[in-house]
């Protein structure tokens, strides 16, 4: 090998097992060759420089993956290394075939346990395991007719042993997670290293998520209004749903935004109820429905079973799969597999023993096995025997016997390894793939790639992103160029022409509203805190002879950074940036990277306050020009533009009210005509000092500066005439509301100190204030809090709308 490619290879063993990488006798396996001779060119710098280039890319577009027992915030970027895993497409076919078996056996399964029981009635499955997993709901039995597939979606966790062989160590059913985030980490890689993948001839993604939107199409009876259910943004996969439902064209809801009528599911909109055709499940079975299964649940919909066995939407996959992710079943599976389909099991699971009839055999290996609850719970996890102190061992065996039906236990699976790059070289990592599989006409598709995952370190076995570990693309390597494909339509003929972005959810109308309102606030607080922050340089020398410099420093200090100070600058950043979370499928791609690099400004170091400011406002800046020249103007731009209109309004008369309370001498008007940005438009206009009453009239009165009171009021009377429900006829509350706020401020032109008495205009912006206050609750009340109301129509039928 050339002396470059040597020194990129120097150190790289094996661990002892199979590595995806090298052969036993120390030779690269084939598949390897052309990517080696890539890396050899590249060297060490350019390996790193990608990989560099791999992080700066996941941390502007937020890729983000949220980690629960994380200290200092659950929120990391999504951890993608620059090595892919390679496997040669014929030795991946096999892996295929075994996937869609297990796919097929446990559509059989789950139609069979919710249906006539028969394996369990057969003996061929031990009715413990089933009525003692959690998994296993009883609302759910006879939801799905016979005959009519159930498991739409189905993941499974592979391992390869030292003979080259795949086993399945997990089966994924009831909402499986990673394919968007395979989706994503090829997205990276492609655009990182674009010849290299291109000459590759890696098999494309993009023809297994058109097989999953078109069955999702086909499930859901042709109709288009097809939804991606969301835990909502604190759920650890949320960018995932969120990247997913864009890229699928799916509306990204939460539970509180449906509603069930007459056994019919609808989306909440600010136009009324709109009727759902079907519903992609990203939240757990008990949580779908309050009405029938977890009671307390905030994340399901109530009622949504009930339009299940009505057939008015379809759900995947349906509640009640969940119960097949027992590992109980897998002692049982091959001889399932044969009674059903009458053929082996393909695909293997990980040695399994069932406890409640192999109780003995587990005791007397106990540390040597892995064992595990067949049921998610509070006792979550595996827990490997030998890691156990003899005190521990004892305690667990004593769990075992008091109820062996609910463990089971697994010979040590040691996993293959495939090489991480960690910064000057490569070494060997524990991994495990997980593939995904949709129903494709009568039988399945295979994802032709996954999502690989990669233990954190070299001693480690544990393979989990809650535990830190990495993920990597896998490439299913074909043997010529594959074909361009893309989920956009190739219909013939022309394209009809459209207009709108569809309905907009009152929960994404609302999120909206509070971007442009914590927009708004945040930008007012940095101007105020820069100006603070010039003051105190100018008077440095003076407050060097301050005993309450130090106070007062450290009271900025924590407006600055403390985000437990509620209307701080952390504070009001952080409240931004997760109403932009709530929002991610809607933001483009440059407004989600300048929201993104409010936070990790502020978490900046060697910077000094003052060039944070100056950063953040440049970041605002630019957020204010995206959606004012980028975003199209339909319902969304209309209620973000009300909140950031009310916000910057308030802020104005909050200002004044503020200043004139303290008798300001004239170098304090400066600051505020700076604060308003209208200092240079003050200067241009007066030559003169300082004078209260024209800085009053340009930031309170003058409707040709975009930064006065008057204008915003002025924007906020165009944007209400074209509310949902507004007619040019009759006035709606919001512009009644509106129209006074003006009228008054109309009135009282003119209005200014007289001397040092500011009382009256002190109550003009009280009164616009409150003004101000009113309309955003108004707006609230009538479109973000969905309030029903009925209406009777001619022959005695009713209307809902909202």
């Amino acid at each position: 090998m050339a002396s470059q490619l040597g020194s990129i290879l120097d150190g790289y063993t094996g661990t002892g097992a199979r590595d995806e990488f090298i052969q036993p006798d120390g030779k690269v396996r084939p598949q390897w060759d052309f990517l080696l001779r890539a890396m050899e060119a590249m060297g060490h710098s350019q390996l790193s420089f990608r990989q560099e280039e791999i992080r700066r890319f996941i941390e502007e577009n937020g890729v983000t993956y949220n980690v629960y027992d994380e200290a200092g915030g659950k929120e990391r970027p999504w951890p993608l290394d620059v090595l892919p895993v390679l496997i040669d497409s014929r030795e991946w076919a096999s892996v295929e075939r075994g996937l869609i078996q297990r796919a097929e056996l446990f559509e059989l399964i789950l139609q069979d346990l919710y249906g006539p029981a028969k394996l369990l009635s057969e003996g061929l499955l031990p009715p413990q395991i089933i009525f003692d997993h959690g998994g296993f709901l009883r609302s759910c039995v006879g939801l799905n007719p016979l005959g009519k597939r159930s498991l739409h979606l189905y993941a499974a966790d592979l391992a390869r042993g030292s003979d080259g062989s795949f086993s399945v160590i997990a089966d994924l059913l009831q909402a499986p997670s990673g394919a968007g985030y395979a989706l994503e980490n090829r997205i990276v890689l492609s655009r990182t290293m674009p010849s290299l993948y291109r000459d590759s001839h890696v098999h494309r993604l993009a023809v297994f998520f058109r097989a999953l939107r078109n069955h999702l199409a086909t499930i859901a009876g042709g109709g288009n209004r097809i939804v991606l259910l969301t835990p909502g943004p604190d759920n650890e996969t949320y960018f995932e749903q969120a990247f997913l439902a864009n890229y699928l064209g799916f509306n990204l809801v939460q539970g509180s935004d449906l509603t069930v009528r007459d056994g019919k599911v609808y989306l909440k909109t600010l136009s009324g109820l709109r009727p759902i055709d079907g519903i992609f499940r990203r939240i757990d079975d008990a949580y779908s429905d309050p009405l029938e299964l977890k009671t307390d649940s905030l994340l399901g919909v109530a009622g949504l079973l009930y339009s299940m066995r009505q057939n008015s939407v379809a759900v995947m996959n349906p509640p009640g799969a969940g119960v097949l992710e027992n590992p109980g079943i897998y002692p049982f599976l091959p001889g399932i597999c044969r009674h059903l389909l009458g053929q082996d099991l393909r695909l293997a699971n990980t040695q399994t023993y069932w406890c409640g009839n192999s109780l003995s055999h587990v005791l007397d290996r106990l540390p040597e096995l892995v064992i595990k609850p067949i049921s998610r719970g509070w006792e979550r996890g595996s827990v490997f025997g030998g890691d156990l102190s003899s005190k521990d061992l004892a305690s667990l065996a004593e769990r075992i016997r008091a109820k062996p039906t609910s463990y089971v236990a697994q010979e040590r699976h040691h996993l293959s390894t495939t090489p991480l790059w960690t910064g000057n070289k490569m070494e060997p990592r524990s991994m495990v793939i997980r593939s995904f599989a949709c129903t494709r006409d009568d039988s399945y598709m295979v994802m032709p790639g996954g999502l690989v995952r990669v233990a954190p370190d070299a001693n480690s076995m544990v393979v989990s992103n809650q535990k830190g570990g990495v993920s990597k693309d896998l490439w299913i390597l074909a043997s010529e160029p594959e074909k361009q494909i893309s989920l956009l339509s190739a219909t013939a003929g022309t394209t009809p022409i459209v207009r709108s972005g569809g309905e907009i959810p009152s929960r994404a109308a609302d999120n909206l509203f509070w971007l442009g309102r914590y927009a708004e606030r945040t930008e007012s607080l940095v101007r105020i805190m820069r100006e603070i922050q010039l003051r105190l340089v100018e008077m440095q020398g003076l407050l060097a002879k301050n005993a309450n410099s130090p106070e007062v420093e450290q009271k900025l200090r924590g407006i600055f950074f403390d985000a437990a100070i509620i209307g701080g600058l952390r504070f009001n950043v952080r409240a931004l940036t997760n109403a932009a979370r709530s929002l991610r499928e809607r933001l483009s791609e440059d407004t989600w990277r300048t929201i993104n690099r409010l936070e990790t400004e502020l978490d900046s170091t060697g910077k000094s306050p003052f060039e944070i400011l100056e950063n953040l406002l440049i970041y605002l800046a630019s957020f204010a020009g995206f959606v004012s020249e980028s975003m199209t103007r339909g319902q969304g731009f209309r209620f973000l533009e009300f909140g950031r209109r009310i916000e910057r309004a308030t802020q104005s008369a909050d200002l004044i009210v503020s200043v004139s309370k303290r008798k300001p001498p004239e170098a304090l008007w400066e600051h505020v005509l700076k604060i308003q940005n209208s200092y240079m438009t003050y200067r241009r206009r007066y030559k003169t000092r300082m004078d209260p009453s024209a800085v009053i009239d340009l930031i309170i009165f003058d409707l040709s500066n975009p930064r006065s009171l008057g204008h915003q009021l002025t924007r906020l009377e165009e944007l209400a005439k074209g509310l949902p429900g507004a007619k040019e006829s009759s006035r709606t509350v919001e512009s009644k509301t509106i129209l006074h706020a003006l009228s008054v401020l109309r009135l009282a032109e003119g209005t200014g100190p007289k001397g040092d008495d500011y009382s009256e205009l002190q109550q003009l912006m009280y009164r616009e204030k409150q003004y101000l206050r009113t309309l955003s609750e108004t707006i609230t009340s009538n479109y973000f809090n969905y309030i029903e109301t009925q209406h009777r129509l001619e022959g005695g039928e009713w209307s809902v709308t909202g």
